[in-house]
């Protein structure tokens, strides 16, 4: 089982966690002492929602 988080908006700030999620994947599943997966994304702005799709649907695409 995993801890699900949401990420609120996917501008400079929030689109960088699943970068840093993938690149200290094993210092954080041994932190939190579980797996970390972001269940959801919310964003307002249709630019966010086309980075956000393409992330959700490829785990951190070439073009994100």
């Amino acid at each position: 089982m995993s801890v699900k988080i949401a990420l609120l908006g996917f501008g400079t700030v929030a689109s960088g966690v699943p970068f840093l999620l993938k690149e200290n994947h094993e210092k954080i599943t041994q932190a939190a002492q579980d797996e970390i997966e972001i269940a959801k994304v919310l964003v307002r702005d249709d630019a966010e929602k086309e980075i956000a799709s393409c992330w959700s649907q490829l785990q951190l695409c070439d073009q994100c």
